[in-house]
Parts: structure tokens; sequence; C-alpha cells
């Protein structure tokens, strides 16, 4: 059996890999003797055959893992080994290999680069394997699921706010993500609490200040005054400046507005990200911000936020007041 795992998302692909090692082990192999695991890079079709023949008399089949197959330098194991797979398909032994890839990796594509022939041909006849899978970057949608999945298994729940503030810092980074559930779990625990709210978020979440700024524009466009200025209190006492503010909501406008003008036009989401080089999930969450604000409300508090910056720097307005006094009439 020929396994292949492969994708952006290593957090997801890593668990389903661990998962099938521990459901090998426990079916056929409990002390592990059989799963080996091999360093694609580095390795030859001599030592992948090796590895998965020498099954001990013990065990009824053997796992051979191999990792990052398609970082090897020598394009002739891409060849060799393709013809190898195509022999052993046809065998009636109960062995699995199973090729790992935690990267983006696509048939047109590798890195930057695109695959070369032998890299395809081998790459196409691993994806069209029955047990072949691709683990993409979640969605928004997909990404708020997974979160509340994740906190059922540890008998938690969280609430709208939380999971949309929490989606907005951490993003699609799920190795990140889980971290941050982790401490924040027993975070409330220690408290005999069971849900996790934005309060607990402000509290103990991480993030840098651009992806934190994405969560204040966000609640400036569904209007919540009291989130936005909790929001806007926290990145002042984490030390964020008013001219760091300043800049950054400037910036998430300037892109939302982009955005907007793109979607009117009729252009899909990997288009956008492509014409402002920008990431794709980046892209993927402002897209529900457009449906909040007008072209002419964007284009306005960017005008605004110009205006506010500019008399901050010449000692006309002072920075709190002015920042207050911008957000609350566009609130």
């Amino acid at each position: 059996m020929i396994i292949f795992l492969y994708g952006a998302d290593s957090f997801r692909s890593r668990q389903k890999l661990n998962a099938l090692v521990e459901q090998f082990k426990k079916q056929r192999d409990p002390r592990g003797n059989n799963v080996v695991k091999v360093d694609g890079a580095k390795t030859s079709l001599d030592e992948i055959n090796s590895k998965i023949a020498s099954a001990s008399l013990l065990a009824e089949k053997r796992l051979l893992v191999v990792e990052e197959l398609f970082s090897h330098r020598e394009e002739t194991i891409f060849k060799a080994l393709l013809a190898y797979l195509w022999k052993i398909e046809k065998d009636e032994n109960e062995n699995s290999l199973i090729f790992y890839e935690p990267k983006e990796l696509e048939s047109k594509k590798y890195g930057e680069k695109r695959l070369t022939a032998a890299r395809k041909q081998l790459f196409d006849y691993l994806a069209k394997q029955k047990f072949s899978e691709q683990f993409k970057p979640l969605n928004a949608n997909e990404l708020s699921l997974w979160i509340k999945q994740y906190l059922n298994k540890k008998n938690m729940a969280i609430n709208p706010a939380a999971v949309n503030l929490l989606t907005n810092i951490s993003g699609a980074d799920l190795w990140g993500l889980h971290n941050e559930l982790d401490k924040l779990t027993n975070f409330v625990q220690r408290q005999n609490r069971t849900e996790i709210t934005a309060g607990d978020l402000g509290q103990l979440v991480s993030g840098t200040a651009a992806e934190n700024i994405f969560a204040l524009t966000d609640a400036l466009g569904s209007k919540n005054k009291a989130l936005f200025f909790s929001l806007l209190e926290n990145q002042l006492d984490a030390g964020v400046s008013l001219q760091q503010v300043l800049a950054l909501v400037a910036r998430q406008f300037k892109i939302t507005l982009q955005v907007k003008e793109y979607l009117i036009a009729g252009q899909a989401p990997q288009q956008i990200a492509a014409a402002l080089k920008l990431h794709p999930f980046v892209v993927q969450k402002t897209i529900p911000q457009t449906r909040n604000f007008s072209l002419d409300y964007l284009k306005n508090v960017l005008g605004q936020i110009v205006e506010l910056d500019y008399k901050i720097k010449t000692g006309q307005r002072d920075g709190l007041t002015g920042l207050t006094l911008l957000f609350s009439a566009n609130l």
C-alpha cells in the first residue's frame, strides 16, 4: 500500500502521519520494530528497497515512512523510484510505504521552480494513489470549525467573538494556534470555567501588532465600539505607539479598499492575492470586511488618518485624543 501525505498545512498532515503510525503499531507491531523512517532528501533506492524488504519474522508487514523526498538533489532517483513503485504495486505483500511532504507541493510548481519532468511524473503517480491526501491551509470557516472541534476534545467551549478574534490574531498557522488554545484552556480551567471568551484572549494570546490590527479594524467594521476600544487599549498597553497604530490601521484600510475594488471588478480571491502580492489568507480574511464598508467610507477614513497623522507629527493634535475622536466618529 502506498500513501502520499503532502501540503502546506504541516500540522494536520503530521497529525495524520502520527495517527497512521500508531494505528500500524496497534494492529501489527506493538513494539514498533517494523516502523522505519528515512530522510528522503538523502536516501537512495537501495536503502528504500532494503528497508521495506527486511521485515522482522515476528511481524506480518512493515511500514516505511519517507520524509521530504522531493527535496532530494539527485534527479535520477525520481525516475528509478517510479519504476520501483510500479513494480511493488503489483506485489501481494502487505507492506506499507508512506511518502510525507510537509510543504506545498504541486505538479506545476515546487517552491518557486517548476517540477522537473522526473519529479512531476512521480508526483502525479503519488497524487493519484487511493490514499493520497493534500493538506491545504484552512479557510476562515474551516478554521473556526477546527478551533471548536479542538476545544471540544478538551471539554471546552469558545464564544463566537473569541473565535473571530483568535483567527484574526493567529491566522491559519495551526502550530501556533494549538499552542495558544492550550494556554487558554489551562488558564480558563484554573478558574473553574469551561468557555473561552474574548477577554481571556486579551490577557493571554500573543501576536504581532500587524495581526492584532486586523482584529481592531474588524471590530470597527462590525460597529463593535466596546471591542474596538478594548483592542486599542491592549495595543497601547503592549507598547505599540500611536504612530504605529495609525500606520497599521491605514495599511489595513488600504488593503480593504483595494480588495473591494478588485471584487467589484469581478476578480477572484486568487487573482487579487497575486495582483496585490498578499498572502491568500490575508485576502480571504479581508473579503468579509469589505462588506462592512463602502468605497467612499474607506477612502474617507484613509484621508482622515493621513490628516490626523500630520497633525500629531506637527503638534496640532494630541495623539490619543485625536485617535479616539477619529474612530468614535466612525463607529
